[in-house]
Protein backbone atom coordinates (compact mmCIF):
# COMPACT_ATOMS: atom_id res chain seq x y z
CA UNK A 1 0.00 0.00 0.00
CA UNK A 2 1.33 3.44 -0.93
CA UNK A 3 1.98 5.71 2.01
CA UNK A 4 2.13 9.42 1.51
CA UNK A 5 5.24 11.01 3.04
CA UNK A 6 4.67 13.14 6.10
CA UNK A 7 4.22 16.74 5.05
CA UNK A 8 6.50 19.36 6.49
CA UNK A 9 5.27 22.48 8.25
CA UNK A 10 4.68 24.30 4.95
CA UNK A 11 2.64 21.39 3.60
CA UNK A 12 0.47 21.27 6.72
CA UNK A 13 -0.01 25.05 6.63
CA UNK A 14 -0.93 25.05 2.94
CA UNK A 15 -3.32 22.12 3.29
CA UNK A 16 -5.10 23.79 6.22
CA UNK A 17 -5.46 27.15 4.46
CA UNK A 18 -6.53 25.64 1.14
CA UNK A 19 -9.18 23.68 3.06
CA UNK A 20 -10.45 26.83 4.77
CA UNK A 21 -10.31 28.96 1.62
CA UNK A 22 -12.22 26.40 -0.44
CA UNK A 23 -14.91 26.05 2.21
CA UNK A 24 -15.15 29.83 2.48
CA UNK A 25 -15.59 30.16 -1.29
CA UNK A 26 -18.28 27.46 -1.27
CA UNK A 27 -20.12 29.17 1.59
CA UNK A 28 -19.85 32.56 -0.11
CA UNK A 29 -21.22 31.24 -3.37
CA UNK A 30 -24.07 29.46 -1.60
CA UNK A 31 -24.79 32.55 0.48
CA UNK A 32 -24.89 34.75 -2.61
CA UNK A 33 -27.43 32.40 -4.17
CA UNK A 34 -29.59 32.54 -1.03
CA UNK A 35 -29.35 36.28 -0.37
CA UNK A 36 -29.41 37.79 -3.89
CA UNK A 37 -33.14 37.25 -4.65
CA UNK A 38 -34.15 39.08 -1.46
CA UNK A 39 -31.99 42.19 -1.92
CA UNK A 40 -34.02 43.83 -4.69
CA UNK A 41 -31.25 44.58 -7.17
CA UNK A 42 -32.12 46.70 -10.20
CA UNK A 43 -30.37 46.41 -13.57
CA UNK A 44 -27.88 49.27 -13.83
CA UNK A 45 -24.91 49.86 -16.14
CA UNK A 46 -22.42 49.05 -13.37
CA UNK A 47 -20.84 45.59 -13.75
CA UNK A 48 -21.28 44.52 -10.11
CA UNK A 49 -24.94 45.51 -10.17
CA UNK A 50 -25.47 43.49 -13.33
CA UNK A 51 -23.88 40.43 -11.74
CA UNK A 52 -25.98 40.83 -8.59
CA UNK A 53 -29.13 41.27 -10.68
CA UNK A 54 -28.24 38.16 -12.67
CA UNK A 55 -27.82 36.13 -9.47
CA UNK A 56 -31.17 37.43 -8.25
CA UNK A 57 -33.18 36.66 -11.38
CA UNK A 58 -31.53 33.89 -13.43
CA UNK A 59 -32.56 30.42 -12.26
CA UNK A 60 -30.01 28.58 -14.39
CA UNK A 61 -27.13 30.61 -12.95
CA UNK A 62 -28.38 29.98 -9.43
CA UNK A 63 -28.63 26.21 -10.04
CA UNK A 64 -25.14 26.11 -11.53
CA UNK A 65 -23.82 28.13 -8.58
CA UNK A 66 -25.34 25.70 -6.08
CA UNK A 67 -23.78 22.74 -7.90
CA UNK A 68 -20.45 24.60 -8.01
CA UNK A 69 -20.64 25.32 -4.27
CA UNK A 70 -21.25 21.62 -3.58
CA UNK A 71 -18.30 20.77 -5.85
CA UNK A 72 -16.04 23.19 -3.98
CA UNK A 73 -17.16 21.73 -0.66
CA UNK A 74 -16.40 18.19 -1.88
CA UNK A 75 -13.03 19.32 -3.21
CA UNK A 76 -12.16 20.74 0.20
CA UNK A 77 -13.21 17.56 1.99
CA UNK A 78 -11.51 15.14 -0.41
CA UNK A 79 -8.27 16.92 -1.29
CA UNK A 80 -7.52 19.38 1.51
CA UNK A 81 -8.97 17.61 4.54
CA UNK A 82 -7.40 18.40 7.90
CA UNK A 83 -4.90 16.04 9.47
CA UNK A 84 -7.41 14.65 11.93
CA UNK A 85 -8.98 12.80 8.99
CA UNK A 86 -5.68 11.57 7.60
CA UNK A 87 -5.66 7.89 8.53
CA UNK A 88 -2.03 7.39 7.48
CA UNK A 89 -1.08 9.87 10.19
CA UNK A 90 -3.23 7.94 12.65
CA UNK A 91 -1.34 4.71 11.93
CA UNK A 92 2.09 6.40 11.91
CA UNK A 93 1.54 7.75 15.39
CA UNK A 94 1.23 4.19 16.71
CA UNK A 95 -2.52 3.91 17.09
CA UNK A 96 -4.47 0.79 16.12
CA UNK A 97 -5.09 0.02 12.45
CA UNK A 98 -8.39 1.23 11.11
CA UNK A 99 -8.90 -1.58 8.57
Amino acid sequence: MYRRPRPGPVGRWMRRWLYRLTLLLAAGLGGLVLIAPHCGFLPRPDTLDRIAWLFAHDDLLRKISVVSAVGLWLTAILFFRPRSYDYNWWEQEGYAHLE
